[in-house]
């Protein structure tokens, strides 16, 4: 391969990386030749899975500045394609990585074998204040701990702090290049402020150790000027958010064409979510809302007609008279995902499916998908699953496959 002209090898390991990273990591264990051909595309496909990986991603991006023409630029600028993952069923051991155990998590398991817990996240805290975040005099209780801890579950329920900074660390990185993104994450997690903001809003975490709580709180909001596309989802475990909360900020993704909420295990009123889409992507084409339950099928066919009026609104104004931001008319698709609802008597659900085929039949962006029931572990895997479906080109979440309405 060495003969090969780097023009022709970039061109085809630009389309060889679009994985979960392990073709790129592969290249660079080639030869040298191959190594260096390859590097810009080593990152350009990666899924961080769970909290060591997250640790680890976030330390590697900062592994020193790549020179070029005298400025640097962070490793991660070169990552297009980003899964990034907090859920415990990645951990090591949990059963989403149990079922992907394989030869490709061998190394992983013995990075984490060979590593001390405690001195690894006592070295992650003191970079990622390094680089992004203010000092925190609390952090040192961290550095002072000796007690030798065991395990990522109990890693993770005493110091919260890490994988909050951690994640946040990988989207300042990678926020200049990203192009689609998928990440699983408390809400909690989700940057609330705007460059320019004042950390007083910042979320609090506490740490099971010593009951202390944290302020903590990134300088600025990411700014995403290639993302187009973006998935967001919350495990059923973890708390409620406000409303804003789910959402990224206004002017913060001025590209974005594709927004996933399917992964949101809450309901939130449709008419409220239209409205917020309105405000913050203007030019989106593609919309999944929170996945529904039958506890809120109900409330959802209630809303529903409020909600189509809002979306067909030219001139939409709130109770006071003052105009609002109306609906794009960008959006091609709005899928609503109905989840398995065996608590319902058939006749009773009946009635409701057959309400939203009346309305698909008489809004064709409106797209009722029935889904199929998964395991906790099998929701982690099913979203990197289709991710990389997107990424290779496939349809990924955007199928109409399941729709209620046969395609004739």
């Amino acid at each position: 391969m060495e003969s090969i002209p780097p023009e022709i090898l970039s061109l085809i390991f630009s389309c060889a990386c679009t994985d979960d990273g392990y073709t790129g990591r592969s290249l660079a264990l080639v030869s040298r030749y191959i190594s260096d051909v390859s590097k810009p595309y080593k990152l350009q496909s990666v899924a961080v899975r769970g909290m060591w990986q997250v640790l680890e991603f976030a330390c590697s991006l900062g592994e020193g500045r790549i020179a070029k023409d005298g400025k640097g630029e962070w490793k991660g600028s070169c990552v297009k394609h980003l899964f990034l993952s907090c859920d415990k069923a990645y951990d090591l051991g949990g059963p989403a990585w149990l079922k992907r155990k394989g030869p490709r998590v061998k190394e992983t398991v013995a990075t984490i074998t060979d590593t001390n817990p405690l001195s690894f996240m006592s070295n992650a805290l003191r970079f990622l204040h390094q680089y992004l975040f203010h000092t925190l005099e609390e952090v040192g209780q961290t550095e002072a701990d000796a007690e030798q801890i065991e395990g990522e579950d109990e890693l993770r329920n005493r110091h919260p702090i890490a994988l909050y900074l951690a994640f946040h660390w990988i989207l300042h990185v990678v926020a200049p290049t990203v192009e689609t993104l998928s990440i699983a994450c408390d809400h909690s997690t989700l940057p609330q402020q705007l460059s320019g903001s004042s950390s007083d809003a910042a979320p609090q975490l506490e740490s099971e150790s010593d009951k202390q709580t944290f302020k903590i709180g990134p300088r600025v909001y990411p700014i995403f000027p290639r993302l187009t596309e973006l998935t967001i989802a919350h495990p059923r475990s973890w708390p409620l958010p406000n409303l804003s909360e789910c959402f990224i900020q206004k002017n913060c993704c001025p590209s974005l064409r594709r927004l996933d909420l399917s992964g949101v295990r809450h309901y939130i009123h449709p008419t409220n979510l239209v409205i917020i889409i309105a405000q913050i992507i203007p030019s989106i084409t593609h919309i999944r809302l929170p996945a529904l339950d039958s506890m809120h099928i109900k409330y959802f066919a209630e809303h529903l007609e409020d909600t189509l009026s809002r979306m067909n609104e030219t001139y939409p104004m709130d109770q006071d008279g003052n105009g609002m931001d109306k609906f794009p008319e960008t959006v091609k698709k709005v899928f609503v995902q109905l989840n398995p609802m065996r608590d319902l008597f058939t006749p009773v659900a009946e009635g409701y499916l057959e309400r939203f085929r009346g309305v698909m039949r008489r809004d064709e962006r409106l797209v009722f998908v029935r889904r199929n029931g998964l395991a906790v572990e099998d929701e982690a895997l099913e979203q990197e699953k289709k991710w990389i479906e997107r990424i290779e080109g496939g349809e990924g979440y955007w199928s109409s496959e399941g729709s209620i309405v046969p395609e004739h």
